[in-house]
């Protein structure tokens, strides 16, 4: 496991058993012809930031997209 995956537990019943969680880095809308990519967590916004170009198209929070 690594340092980050305890993010993912939730103890939960009279046994307390370990339920895992995923919980999404990025949330991703279509809408209509483009597609919006709206990170959620903190590595996301790092890669996002690090492989996107900087003059990219932003609505809001979310980086915008247009498949081709």
């Amino acid at each position: 496991m690594g340092s980050n995956d305890n993010d993912n537990i939730d103890w939960c019943g009279p046994t307390s058993e370990i339920v895992n969680k995923v919980y999404p880095d990025v949330r991703v809308r279509k809408e209509g012809t483009i597609v919006l990519f709206t990170p959620i967590k903190p590595r996301a916004k790092q890669w996002i930031r690090a492989n996107v170009q900087p003059d990219a198209q932003w609505f809001g929070d979310a980086l915008v997209v247009e498949p081709r």
